[in-house]
């Protein structure tokens, strides 16, 4: 039975966000000759995906995606998966948020835009808004697939949010999806489509987005580079991402 590997980008394919080692590349190549997929997993939306995450993409010959933590999900050219929050929440549930004066960035499938960025630390391609309803007014119909805060979120605004988004918390930062979305729930429309169960696949992760992703899959590789709150739910620990993590995972599990 054929394998499907599902990657992270940031902190597992690649140590700096932009570029993958050729060791890495060439083990997924190998990977791919014996007839297994590879799926790139990311928890970036497709509009935050970088342009050297993209041709480094192309190089490799990813078999799918699944972006923005789940909420696209895209086999070959078929799209098996979209979901967005909605467009006359979105005010709402930013300005939870910006009473509290934590940045928001919301992020969509072409554009990025931030809200409250008094540090200057986002990109200026990025577009500023000035309050939740200047998205509605300048940007009716754009589509955001997930919000990002940057800041600690109270208990009860947690709480208050749990019963309609997914909410994944890391320690400086949250990310806000659509309900019922994460990288497991896109890892299992992927395998589905490719006639695969769970067993059949293998994750590799350093992040707490991948958590969930990591316990699902029939073997969750975590980085060396992982928190030790991530690593918990792997089966394996390779090394990290900048001494070639994925490869060496790689080689051990397919016996090379």
């Amino acid at each position: 039975m054929p394998i499907a590997a599902f990657f992270d980008w940031d902190g597992t394919l690649s140590a700096d966000g932009q570029t993958v080692a050729s060791d890495t590349v060439n083990a997924i190549h190998a990977l791919q000759q014996g007839g297994n997929a590879a799926i790139l997993c990311t928890g970036r939306a497709t509009g935050l995906i970088p342009d050297t995450a993209k041709a480094i993409g192309i190089i490799i010959g990813f078999d799918g995606l699944v972006a923005a933590a789940g909420a696209f999900v895209r086999l070959g050219e078929k799209q098996l998966f979209r979901r967005y929050l909605p467009p006359e929440q979105i005010p709402a549930l930013i300005a939870h948020f910006l009473a509290d004066g934590q940045t928001c960035v919301l992020e969509g499938e072409t554009q990025m835009y931030v809200l409250n960025d008094t540090a200057g630390r986002f990109p200026a391609s990025w577009t500023p808004l000035a309050s939740p309803e200047e998205f509605a007014s300048r940007f009716p119909g754009h589509i955001v697939s997930k919000l990002t805060l940057h800041g600690p979120m109270s208990a009860a605004t947690d709480a208050l949010l749990s019963a309609s988004y997914t909410i994944i918390r890391h320690p400086t930062y949250a990310e806000i999806l659509p309900k019922g979305c994460g990288k497991a729930a896109g890892m299992g429309m992927m395998l589905k489509a490719l006639g695969l169960g769970p067993a059949d696949s293998w994750a590799f992760g350093d992040s707490y987005n991948d958590v969930d992703m990591l316990a699902a899959a029939g073997v969750g590789v975590a980085m060396g580079n992982a928190p030790d709150g991530v690593k918990a739910h792997a089966d394996r620990i390779t090394a990290s991402a900048d001494r070639g993590g994925v490869a060496i995972a790689l080689r051990e599990l397919l016996g090379g």
